[in-house]
Formats: structure tokens, sequence, C-alpha cells
């Protein structure tokens, strides 16, 4: 089950892109990590200002070059590394315009798991 975070300052000009990003990160995950689309979990999350330091500024508003855009990619074991990297580039390629963001203000992140340490559907996946 794929888990999809993306965490970013507020944008007011674009939070009515919110759901469509969210849908948009579950297909990508779904089609580049060979997971069926409703094992997808894709989430969005804004930052308070002030509560995010990047190069030593816990800025109080959004700038167009600085504080990224965080995307975070867990899944479980057993993809390979072109899977991965297909996924990384795919969310922050097809994610940027939507955000308001250069694909360059995209810090993405994988992070597999191994059996035992994904807990879902009532059960410990092994």
């Amino acid at each position: 089950m794929p888990f999809i975070e993306i965490k970013a300052l507020p944008n007011q000009n674009k939070r009515d892109k919110i759901a469509e990003v969210v849908n948009l990160a579950a297909r990508i995950g779904s089609e580049t990590l060979g997971a069926p689309l409703g094992a997808v979990l894709a989430v969005f999350e804004e930052i308070v200002p002030g509560w995010y330091s990047h190069e030593g500024d816990a800025s109080l508003g959004r700038k167009s070059t600085s504080h990224p855009v965080i995307v975070r990619v867990t899944a479980f074991s057993g993809r390979n590394s072109d899977q991965i990297g297909d996924c990384l580039k795919r969310l922050v390629h097809e994610l940027a315009p939507r955000l308001g963001v250069s694909h360059e203000n995209i810090f993405a992140v994988y992070h597999e798991e191994g059996s035992g340490r994904i807990y879902t559907k009532g059960s410990l996946k092994t």
C-alpha cells in the first residue's frame, strides 16, 4: 500500500487544486509502483507558516524559490530502482505546475518499508 504525503506552505492561489493534486499523486503511485489504485493513499497537508525552516529561514509565507514542497512516498519493499525513480520523477514533474512551483522546488523522497513494518486493513503486512 503506497502512501504519498505532500506538504507545503500555504499557497492561497492553488488551494482549489488540492483534490486534483492528491488524485493525480495516487494515480501516479498506482501506475509507477504497480499497486491497485484502491491501495494507494495520497494526502496533502499545509505546513503552518513559521513552522518550516529552509536555509535558516522559518518563513511566515511561501516564497517562489524557497521552502520546497515536500513529497514523501512510503511503500512496502519489492519495487526496483526504475519503478521508484519513475514514480519520483513523475510526481515532481506532474505536480509542480498544479502546485504553482517549478519542479526544481520540490523535494521528493522514497522510503521502503519491510515485513512487519506496515499495518493496514486489519493486519500486519508480512
